[in-house]
């Protein structure tokens, strides 16, 4: 009975994986810059790559984009770049965004590193932009875990950031970017 009580309240007081601010280390934010970027995510010791990019739209609704790499062996035995796809309900995006307006950042991400316990995650944060740009709103955060196709499965990527999880802010934001610092405890990526 004491076990069965022990293993309940631990299961109640405690937290999903990376769900719980404690739980998602900012030491494992992977810092990027704009342009190519020379970082190791998966946390194997060997660098791969961010392309972070800025799309102008000569208003206040520019936007940046960031897309992902690893460096692995092909079938014929060289090494070739290996695109990262975000993959969610059999969507496959080979790209994420930051945007919104000259107030508010409504749609971001942050990429967690992998170690040896664990994979690459990459967090989106989403607020629709309700009545507008600056109106307060709840924050969608929408988890993403690095796999491999090890088994080659046809038609699927050799990596890709398949979707783990959602989860809603506890509180309304206008930047997405204050709901990553206050929910999660993640400061920005941008060096």
């Amino acid at each position: 009975m004491w076990k069965f009580l022990h293993v309940a309240t631990w299961l109640i007081f405690s937290c999903l994986p990376l769900v719980c601010k404690a739980e998602t280390p900012s030491a494992n934010l992977v810092q990027v810059k704009f342009g190519a970027n020379s970082v190791d995510f998966t946390g194997d010791g060997v660098p791969d790559l961010v392309v972070l990019g800025h799309r102008e739209n000569f208003n206040a609704h520019s936007f940046d984009v960031a897309s992902f790499y690893i460096l692995a062996d092909a079938i014929d035995g060289t090494k070739r770049w290996n695109i990262v796809p975000v993959m969610e309900k059999n969507k496959e995006r080979l790209e994420v965004t930051f945007s919104g307006g000259a107030d508010c950042v409504l749609h971001d991400f942050r990429l967690l590193a992998g170690s040896g316990k664990s994979h690459a995650l990459l967090i989106l944060a989403d607020r629709d932009m309700g009545t507008s740009f600056i109106h307060p709103g709840t924050v969608t955060f929408t988890y993403f875990s690095l796999t491999s196709n090890t088994d080659r499965t046809p038609g699927f990527p050799r990596f890709a950031f398949d979707r783990s999880h959602v989860t809603k802010s506890k509180a309304h934001y206008c930047d997405v970017e204050a709901a990553f610092q206050k929910e999660l405890g993640i400061g920005t990526y941008a060096q």
